[in-house]
């Protein structure tokens, strides 16, 4: 969001310990607009134990990655020489291992301390603050040098996030520059997928809610994409989902426990998202829609119309002046559907 730009000033005094500190009244801070962000995480091993550093880009371009400690003593820094300004809450230490969701919050919470900081112009220009994002040119400089952002090089590897069709997280460390198949590879090996099955899946990408997915190519960089898309409108969301759509082949993987805990996964949220047709198959449905009958349900799943079926948005049509058309692509045949101009059939 932009923050509507208020002029003032600041200056200078000495404290009794010779150290000289910085005031001005709250409303005279100027405020103007940093395009910064921590759209991903890493992880380092220090002392046997695995640290997770926060990866800092400004204007999409990667600036510098810091553990949570050189972020605390930051804000204790600026506290200090600015102690006039009401600085924003800063996301206080825990004693023990954080879990997933708590370094979650953290990250998300620190992300906003940075950014609200970093948006007062005397705090983004003062060394300590360029000196922490590596925008320092020497020692005296007073003014951050930009022209180094770009030209360090990111974090060997980071941690991204996906999502399994049940919608439960799975977060998965991967070299930076590695493909979707290195990611397919992550996510197999977290959740017990044998090697040879890894083929059978893929990494579907969704903005926001959309309910149409599409598979990553195997040249494309997940975590690139991750950070080009962190700043716009919408939301990139990655879902590991099965890309098989044949029935045979899916029993075949399914032998394999955790294959089939996702094809069972995958059933239910079609099912609840209505993407088959289940006339006359409902109790049978309701009977087998348990952990115990994964195989069972997926094999009424099967013999519904619809399943394994790719239903596209719908779109116009050169044969159509006043509506547009549904694609749909199964394993046995390709159909077209007319509907109005918002999607309903006809």
């Amino acid at each position: 969001a932009v923050v509507s730009t208020q002029s003032g000033h600041y200056g200078r005094d000495e404290r009794l310990d010779g150290e000289s500190v910085s005031y001005c009244s709250e409303d005279e801070f100027e405020i103007h607009q940093v395009d910064i962000t921590i759209p991903s995480t890493s992880q380092k091993e220090e002392g046997g134990k695995n640290v997770v550093y926060y990866n800092v880009y400004i204007d999409g371009k990667f600036l510098c990655s810091h553990r949570y400690k050189a972020f605390h003593d930051l804000q204790v820094d600026l506290k200090n020489k600015f102690f006039q300004f009401e600085f924003p809450k800063f996301p206080g230490k825990w004693p023990f291992q954080l879990s997933q969701s708590q370094l979650e919050k953290r990250h998300k919470e620190l992300e906003q301390w940075l950014i609200q900081v970093c948006s007062v112009s005397q705090l983004f220009s003062h060394f300590y603050l360029q000196d922490f994002l590596g925008l320092v040119n020497g020692k005296n400089s007073e003014k951050a040098d930009m022209t180094s952002v770009g030209s360090k090089s990111e974090p060997e590897n980071a941690d991204i996030k996906v999502f399994l069709p049940d919608k439960s997280p799975v977060c998965v460390n991967i070299p930076t520059e590695s493909s979707a198949t290195g990611l397919i590879d992550a996510i197999c090996e977290k959740i017990n997928i044998p090697p040879e099955n890894s083929k059978y899946f893929s990494i579907f990408k969704s903005i926001d809610e959309s309910n149409f997915e599409v598979p990553l190519s195997i040249t494309e960089k997940p975590l690139e994409l991750h950070v080009q898309n962190y700043n716009e409108s919408g939301t990139l969301k990655f879902t590991f989902k099965k890309f098989v759509f044949s029935n045979k082949l899916e029993n075949q993987i399914a032998e394999n426990s955790s294959c089939l805990n996702i094809l069972y996964q995958e059933a239910v949220q079609d099912l609840a998202n209505k993407k088959f047709d289940t006339t006359g198959k409902e109790i049978e449905l309701k009977r087998t829609q348990h952990i115990t009958t994964q195989k069972e349900f997926l094999e009424v799943v099967q013999t519904c119309p619809g399943y394994n079926t790719v239903v596209f948005p719908h779109c116009a049509c050169d044969s159509r002046k006043d509506g547009h058309v549904i694609l749909t692509v199964s394993f046995q045949k390709i159909s077209i559907q007319a509907c109005s101009l918002d999607g309903i059939k006809q």
